[in-house]
């Protein structure tokens, strides 16, 4: 935990799968038009589990991949700020436009995540299997949030999100709902995401 894995390409866990099917047994009755996944390891296996009883195709598209935080992706916040004080410095006093060396800037994934989904079937039920920093992207996008604004939403594993889409912009209908994981204790805090 509190590893920053960005565009590592970790399978997903046990616990994950176990969280991904209880998502499954929600969605049963949902229909889906399409499915697009990121391609990274985890989020293609979370899609492939919630398709497991639905029968709509499966795209899955590097644009939809987490914030690349490149070097420093593997690391704990605390080793971040131990080995690169300046960039870590840089980068909390703007998120947005600064970027870890050899990542990408919050601006960046704003740009690919909302490119990929841009107009995507009219009317129809769309299911997104995505990473914390590209669905906040694709919520700001929708609600028309700044992005210095887009970490204040919590985005947690295996939750459910769901954007009513209109041609004027997106209804947040349902956020971050985790109750097919059963009764858990809520966060106490901490650190912003970022």
């Amino acid at each position: 935990m509190g590893v920053y894995q960005g565009q590592m390409d970790v399978p997903l866990s046990a616990k994950g799968k176990l969280q991904i099917a209880a998502l499954r047994e929600r969605l049963r009755d949902e229909p889906f038009a399409v499915c697009y996944t990121s391609m990274l390891e985890r989020a293609r296996v979370s899609a492939e589990i919630l398709l497991e009883e639905h029968f709509c195709p499966l795209h899955a598209t590097p644009d939809l991949n987490e914030l690349s935080y490149g070097e420093w992706e593997g690391l704990t916040r605390a080793q971040v700020r131990a080995r690169d004080p300046e960039g870590w410095r840089r980068f909390s006093e703007d998120p947005v436009r600064q970027t870890p060396p050899g990542g990408e800037t919050r601006i960046e994934l704003h740009t690919r995540v909302t490119d990929a989904i841009a107009d995507q079937h009219q009317d129809a039920s769309i299911l997104i299997a995505s990473h914390g920093g590209a669905l906040r992207a694709i919520i700001a996008e929708y609600l028309n949030l700044d992005l210095n604004e887009e970490w204040k939403l919590r985005s947690d594993n295996a939750s459910l999100t769901i954007i009513d889409v209109y041609a004027s912009g997106g209804v947040l209908s349902l956020f971050n709902d985790t109750a097919h994981l059963g009764p858990r204790k809520p966060p106490l805090g901490g650190e912003p995401v970022h």
